[in-house]
């Protein structure tokens, strides 16, 4: 038996309704371009409401990628520990510009930085188990470049023995 299942068709959205929409999800927290119109064109929008809609939402005020930039950043990096790779990763995935993504990423205080690596290391090193001191390094150096982080900021802190093995 083969059966087809096919999803109802999503009426399409007029422009005061994508625009009424748009400015509801853009104010409970900042959004990329990408994600309103990924959600615009999930919810029903044609083309011409999404770019009309996205266009009202950067005039009001309401859409603004730099702020959106700036906020994702601050907010990966405080509350998860996310490492300058990572997030700018995220951010291409976003559709964000480099320039953006470059002035995001200045953002971030670099003692702050060097001090969130340490806290997250200082957290995988109380749980390995490796008892030989260049796998425990090697170990390491994987887990905090999995996080985001450069390799030249975790080379040095190895070297600097910041990093208590």
């Amino acid at each position: 038996m083969n059966l087809i299942y096919k999803q109802p068709h999503k009426p399409a959205l007029d422009q005061q309704t994508a625009i009424a929409r748009a400015k509801q999800y853009c104010i409970a927290q900042p959004r990329s371009h990408q994600e309103l119109r990924d959600k615009l064109y999930d919810l029903g929008a044609w083309r011409n409401e999404v770019e009309y809609a996205i266009a009202e939402m950067i005039i009001g005020g309401y859409l603004s990628e730099e702020r959106f930039a700036l906020d994702y950043v601050a907010k990966k990096f405080r509350q998860h520990g996310w490492g300058k790779i990572k997030l700018k990763k995220a951010l291409r995935d976003k559709r964000v510009p480099d320039k953006l993504i470059l002035q995001a990423l200045n953002a971030i205080d670099q003692g702050e930085y060097v001090q969130a690596m340490l806290k997250h290391a200082g957290k995988y090193i109380r749980h390995l188990k490796e008892r030989v001191t260049w796998r425990r390094k090697l170990k390491l150096t994987d887990f905090l470049l999995r996080q985001g982080f450069e390799y030249g900021v975790i080379n040095e802190a190895l070297k600097e023995e910041l990093l208590f093995l």
